[in-house]
């Protein structure tokens, strides 16, 4: 193969017809022969802002056609994502599905017939490139692997599929996963913030979280081991869900830390994302994590909405650190701004009628889980074992086996970011991590304390800034989040809805966490709505205007 992937070129698709019979300044009994006109450029629509509901709304009333949605979705990828004017780009695309059109002429088609797929029935999507896909690459953002093309679908790509969406658009990410301050790829460079452009998107599902906020996609997914849908989300003022391990199938996405791994929504309002959690949400008999709710009636995310949801409930509120230690000294500026609105949230959440308690990080610190990064060989290589697919040409053969695909032919390619190249010496000597079971034990005994601690708070939920520092600068060495309620999060499995919650003093997003019970998004989904409906936060990025 030895291909690399090139930006896919975005011709307008113009739509032509044949005329039979035309009459031009002569009897009706008269014909002009062979006479066709001009071809006709789809209908463009102004997609900024309409996400997916949005979406829904005009292709159910009929103001516009799949086929439109995806030619305007398609052509401010083209207008916005490589360089433009005075902006750098947003790169946050790897790849676009060049039967998108094609897709959207068959679901409208279908649709006029009568026929809907699903309740996502010709709505264009946006996954990360650590998805699996039967017709796309899945590069996992590296160089190395841009040939690389599994046999079938991930769980939630099928998902996707079968309730009628198109997956328009593979979004760049830090490679596998890596980094959660920033989103670099050796196949397409680092992601740019829309808000600034001279700044990161964060990490790793930044590539998702630009596009989306950009309006390049109705809505799109990303995955989250240790922040990944969270901080990048809340530094491009969208809502992201980090769903409870194993409510969701991870199965055909490339892992990481496969215990701690998920999977779910980033959308611009919290209706996109309990719909699409609807119809992902489910037991997958490929996912051994996802056997707690097997069985299991989940119910309806989307229904469970109110804007009333608030009211009676306890919320617990973790306030922004003095930094007693001094770690997040250079970024005091910075942390003060996300402060204040992290304080006028606490404000709004009492406005709806709930009673609002301060917790300390300290009573929760002992619950942090050591997370296993040296196992990422380990379970990379278990996903290139099970994974049936299409290697890239003498990739294999770079490291013994040579006839097995390992992270060893990937580090041995040596086009690796620096980062994963720089760490290279104890990736390569990580050991195999525990087995199922023993990861599900190791969350177990800390899972217990924090539920015990919780309800003798008598919480509804906590919520606290997904990240007390804004979006770092592309240039320099000052990229940092601050992660420890990530930690916990992940070390323990449990779900996190953030939210936007305004934007700094110097215009750049802020995003609010609300963290809970396992298997409690239904009730996180409503508090963020309910929140959500109160203070309309989320504004558009200037960098990407209406074409």
């Amino acid at each position: 193969m030895n291909k690399t992937i090139k930006k896919t070129s975005f011709a307008i698709i113009a739509i032509s017809f044949a005329v039979s019979s035309l009459l031009v300044g002569c009897s009706k009994d008269e014909k002009i022969e062979n006479v066709q006109t001009e071809p006709t450029p789809p209908r463009s629509i102004d997609v900024v802002e309409l996400g997916l509901t949005g979406s829904l709304a005009l292709l159910e009333s009929g103001d516009a056609t799949s086929f439109e949605l995806t030619s305007s979705y398609l052509a401010r990828i083209k207008a916005y994502d490589d360089a433009y004017g005075s902006e750098p780009g947003l790169h946050a695309i790897i790849t676009v599905n060049k039967n998108a059109l094609d897709e959207a002429k068959q679901l409208d088609e279908e649709r006029a017939a009568g026929t809907l797929r699903g309740p996502l029935h010709g709505v264009p999507l946006i996954i990360k490139d650590n998805f699996a896909t039967k017709d796309m690459p899945t590069t996992n953002g590296s160089i190395a692997f841009a040939d690389y093309q599994t046999d079938k679908d991930a769980t939630i790509v099928n998902k996707l599929r079968e309730a009628g969406a198109i997956i328009l658009a593979k979004s760049n990410l830090s490679e596998f996963a890596w980094s959660g301050e920033d989103s670099i790829s050796s196949i397409r460079g680092e992601v740019r913030n829309p808000y600034d452009q001279t700044r990161t998107s964060s990490g790793s599902s930044g590539g998702t979280a630009a596009a989306i906020s950009a309006s390049m996609g109705a809505a799109g997914f990303g995955s989250d081991t240790y922040g990944s849908i969270r901080n990048p989300s809340a530094h491009q003022s969208l809502v992201g869900v980090r769903t409870t391990k194993g409510l969701v199938s991870t199965a055909g996405i490339t892992p990481q830390v496969a215990y701690l791994d998920t999977a779910g929504p980033m959308t611009i309002s919290v209706t996109d994302a309990a719909i699409l959690l609807d119809v992902v949400a489910g037991y997958d008999p490929e996912d051994p994590y996802t056997n707690a709710i097997q069985g299991k009636k989940l119910g309806s995310y989307a229904s469970s909405l109110s804007n009333s949801s608030l009211k009676g409930k306890k919320i617990g509120f973790v306030d922004l650190s003095d930094d007693p230690d001094g770690t997040y000294a250079k970024f005091a500026d910075e942390r003060n701004r996300v402060k204040v609105l992290i304080n006028q949230a606490k404000a709004d959440i009492e406005a709806q009628g709930a009673t609002v308690v301060l917790i300390k990080e300290s009573d929760f610190s002992s619950m942090w889980n050591h997370i296993e990064w040296d196992s990422i060989k380990y379970y990379i290589d278990d996903w290139f074992t099970k994974i049936p697919a299409n290697w890239p040409n003498h990739l294999a053969e770079l490291a013994e086996p040579t006839n097995a695909l390992t992270l060893d032919d990937y580090i041995a390619d040596g086009r690796a970011i620096q980062e994963i190249a720089d760490s290279k010496d104890w990736l390569l000597t990580a050991s195999k991590p525990s087995v199922f079971e023993e990861d599900v034990a190791r969350k177990s005994v800390n899972l217990e304390k924090f539920k015990a601690l919780y309800t003798k708070l008598g919480l509804d939920a906590i919520v606290y800034a997904t990240d007390s520092i804004t979006a770092s600068k592309i240039t320099g060495d000052d990229k940092f989040h601050n992660d420890a309620w990530s930690a916990l999060a992940s070390g323990l499995g449990l779900p996190v809805v953030t939210v936007p919650a305004g934007f700094t003093s110097s215009g750049l997003p802020v995003g609010l966490s609300l963290l809970g019970l396992p298997y409690s998004e239904g009730e996180l989904l409503s508090y963020a709505y309910n929140y959500e409906q109160a203070t309309h936060h989320r504004v558009a990025p200037s960098s990407t205007p209406k074409l």
